[in-house]
């Protein structure tokens, strides 16, 4: 509201702080009648869900569904919980993690449940539940991710201090193994905006150590050729340096309100519109080990290794997960990006309903309300959808093609991106992602059944031994080529030589 006084004349900044007030005094009261309900049907079954709500917190602005919150809902018995006031059901259909000695309960459950092909997998999974009664396809609740208890300073200068996730050389290891893992798995279900807070580095009661947790897993089933596209590492060809795994402690904060407050010269506070990143104080996302080094870098081998061990398991049982997948997509929700979100953060700021570059009716519908138009529609691709009421019931919707975001495929649901060569293109965004990291140019790195030379930052070779198979598998990779190679492990070439 404040941007709105900043930038709406005096008259539409106060017709849009009374819109704003009504639609947050609605989601309160839509957000109680659940809590109502759900308490009597059943909530996640986490521990410490005892007694009466002690407390709520609202975090982060959200820009669409009337200004709806994501809030944290804590219990006098210890538990917390997350709400989630969207009908987008990721988390539900990949994370949930199911009753012990039941059958999985999500597609990440799955794959942790299955013999290992060619090393240990493990996949992050948490107790989450879609809501109850007529609306209940619309809002969803699982446990809070606590931060991991080992944190430490990752970078220090004059009166500021960065803190984050600090790990031991070995459970780093192990950790950034299983990262690997989830960037396979992210990279194969064509999952978007992994970015940092979407990607916190978080414990569960029971874990052997922390593990990176997508929770708020609204976009998948796209297709893409480049691993950047999940937002866990960056473009090559540019873009925001914020990723799900970042590799420099930087001051600079991803979110942050539009506007601040500055005094001049004269002593007088003013609103102004902010134009630097506000510096932070804690991150989840970026995460360091006891000697100093940040990111998965130092941890190349391990990070590849899981990915490569994520990979040849999901491709042995490539029709088994199709096959759950098939079942469940019908039930769950994927949003559809219809265009950038700085295009529509450009018709609020010029008025919403006025802009001329936004056409489409259900979205000047959403826009008059203050909102990012949202859109969505089941995960096995049925009618585009939106709620022009948060609360209210779907409604179908239409939008100009083409569309400027990415939207779901049968292609990548199905799993007919899963083979074994298809890999080579994620392992080359990992590496040129922490290309100056190991140790630059011509360096040649053996680690966890991994062998690594890079020569370039787009140009590098990784071998992994597959010991059930007695097979080498090699890729090779320039700027214009990839290449797959399989060789027996006696006979293999070690990485960068040349072959008659």
């Amino acid at each position: 509201m404040l941007e709105a006084c900043l930038t709406l004349t005096r008259r539409r900044a106060a017709d849009f702080a009374a819109l704003r007030v009504a639609q947050h005094e609605h989601f309160l009261d839509l957000f109680l009648t659940r809590l109502k309900r759900d308490l009597a049907a059943g909530l996640p079954e986490v521990a410490g869900l005892d007694g009466p709500v002690s407390g709520i917190r609202a975090h982060g602005d959200e820009t669409h569904n009337g200004g709806g919150r994501v809030l944290r809902v804590e219990f006098t018995g210890g538990g917390r919980l997350a709400y989630k006031p969207r009908p987008a059901s990721g988390e539900v259909l990949f994370l949930a993690e199911g009753a012990e000695g039941a059958p999985a309960g999500s597609v990440f459950a799955l794959p942790n449940s299955l013999p290992a092909v060619s090393g240990p997998v493990r996949l992050p999974v948490l107790r989450c539940r879609m809501g109850q009664g007529p609306e209940g396809a619309d809002y969803s609740r699982h446990e809070w991710i606590e931060a991991p208890e080992t944190i430490g300073v990752l970078r220090t200068h004059q009166e500021l201090t960065l803190r984050g996730p600090v790990l031991e050389p070995e459970p780093a290891r192990r950790f950034w193994h299983r990262a690997g893992a989830l960037a396979a798995a992210g990279f194969a279900f064509g999952m978007a905006d992994l970015i940092g807070p979407n990607l916190p580095t978080g414990t569960r009661p029971g874990d052997d150590g922390p593990l990176l947790y997508p929770v708020d897993l609204k976009v998948y089933f796209t297709d893409s050729d480049r691993l950047s596209a999940t937002g866990l590492v960056q473009d090559p060809a540019g873009g925001p340096h914020h990723v799900g795994l970042e590799n420099v402690p930087r001051w600079c904060d991803l979110d942050g309100p539009p506007t601040c407050w500055t005094t001049g010269s004269d002593g007088v506070l003013r609103l102004a519109r902010r134009t630097r990143p506000p510096a932070r104080t804690w991150t989840r996302s970026v995460v360091a080990d006891t000697e100093g080094r940040v990111g998965y870098g130092p941890y190349l081998g391990a990070m590849l290794r899981g990915m490569f061990d994520a990979w040849t398991l999901m491709c042995r049982n490539r029709e088994r997960i199709a096959e759950f997948v098939a079942e469940r997509a019908p039930d769950h929700v994927v949003r559809v990006l219809a265009r950038p979100t700085r295009e529509y953060a450009g018709a609020l700021t010029a008025g919403g309903a006025d802009a001329a570059s936004v056409v489409a009716p259900d979205e000047r519908t959403q826009l008059a309300r203050g909102d990012v138009p949202y859109f969505f529609r089941t995960a096995d691709g049925g009618p585009l959808r939106a709620l022009h009421t948060p609360g209210g019931p779907a409604v179908d919707a239409e939008l100009p093609e083409p569309t400027g975001g990415r939207a779901p495929t049968a292609a990548v649901r199905a799993g007919r991106r899963l083979d074994l060569a298809r890999l080579g293109l994620a392992l080359r965004g990992a590496v040129e992602h922490v290309f100056d990291d190991p140790a630059g140019p011509d360096v040649c790195l053996h680690d966890d059944g991994v062998r690594i030379a890079l020569h370039g930052p787009h140009h590098g070779e990784v071998s992994f031994d597959w010991a059930g198979t007695g097979r080498r598998i090699t890729y090779a990779w320039d700027e214009t080529k990839l290449r797959l190679r399989i060789d027996e492990m006696g006979e293999a070439d070690e990485p960068g030589e040349a072959r008659g």
